[in-house]
């Protein structure tokens, strides 16, 4: 059972690395947009893509941070605790992020819509990097209540800095590639150009940030590094299929399927990465069954954790396929 949620739990951040980091990622391109019509028009795609649906994204982070806390506590206190600067730099990040986007289309003068334009921007890349970084440190085991390291020397080493820049560039990828199609619906094919263009340079990114980590992994994290060669390493070549096929697919101008294949990818890369953690939280250091709770409780969390996925998917479903066949007849 514990495995069971511990893989629900990564189910529920893949979810969250494929609609969140879209969103993270669409606002990261908006430090990029030009100035004057051509600039306004694709920020204008970006909030009419991200629409009112954006923040349903996070119930998927919600859902995997409650489950680590209720089913692995003894794994949760270390890591919020001893990694708190990377929790509170992403927390700022979602409240600037989501103040500024909500108070810019609340604005009536241009200054202020600006400034508020600004604020989201630059707070987007936040959340992203700081949870990546999270991850290399769990993994390479940098997690000061359990090894004598302090908080930022944790965190500000080349792993964690690796894994927090890979996360980035998975974001800004996921949101280039999912706005190409948006862009097509809105009979804007220069936009549609720019985000295939940066879809095809940030997946090339992606691949040689990724050939820089295995090394690295072997050298800072062995026992992560074997179990990823064991077992996700197979995981891993499909996901590097998925994302050559998400390139080509972008050359051929088949957004649609360009958007599926590259979702593939983002929830491969965190699935695999679950796989390479189990049978432990902290590899080497801290075990799924010394983390977890009681046996009832985990027992009950899986049940709850299968309803929740088989009421969270559909509903989410319905209010993207609402939002999104609206936002599309609005732009066609």
């Amino acid at each position: 059972m514990t495995e069971f949620v511990a893989l629900g739990i990564f189910l529920a951040l893949a979810m969250h690395t494929v609609l969140g980091g879209a969103d993270f990622g669409a606002g990261c391109w908006q430090i990029a947009t030009r100035r004057g019509e051509a600039g306004r028009a694709e920020r204008e795609l970006i909030a009419r893509s991200m629409g009112p649906v954006w923040e349903a994204n996070h119930v998927w982070l919600i859902l995997a941070m409650v489950f680590l806390w209720t089913g692995f506590p003894r794994a949760f206190a270390p890591v919020a605790s001893g990694l708190w600067p990377a929790f509170g730099v992403a927390g700022i990040g979602l409240i600037l992020r989501g103040a500024a986007f909500a108070f810019r289309h609340a604005s009536h003068h241009d200054t202020e819509q600006r400034w508020h334009g600004h604020m989201f921007a630059w707070s987007s890349p936040l959340a992203p990097f700081a949870l990546g970084a999270v991850a290399g440190s769990v993994a390479s085991a940098r997690i000061p209540v359990l090894v004598p390291l302090g908080p930022v020397e944790a965190l500000c080493h080349p792993l964690p800095l690796l894994s927090g820049s890979f996360a980035l560039l998975l974001a800004l990828h996921t949101a280039a590639v999912f706005l190409v199609q948006d862009a097509e619906a809105a009979a804007a094919p220069e936009l549609a150009l720019r985000f295939r263009r940066r879809g095809i340079v940030t997946a090339l990114l992606l691949g040689g940030v990724a050939a820089l980590a295995f090394p690295l992994f072997a050298q800072a994290a062995p026992s992560f590094h074997a179990r990823l060669m064991e077992r996700a390493l197979t995981v891993y070549l499909g996901a590097s299929l998925a994302g050559l096929v998400t390139i080509a697919l972008l050359f051929s101008r088949r957004a649609a399927l360009a958007r599926w294949t590259s979702a593939l990818m983002s929830g491969i890369l965190v699935f695999g990465w679950g796989l390479a953690h189990i049978p432990d939280v902290v590899p080497g250091q801290l075990t799924l069954t010394d983390a977890a709770a009681s046996a009832g409780t985990v027992r009950v969390l899986a049940y709850v954790l299968v309803f929740a996925f088989l009421l969270l998917a559909p509903a989410l479903w319905l209010l993207f396929r609402t939002f999104r066949s609206g936002g599309t007849r609005r732009g066609s």
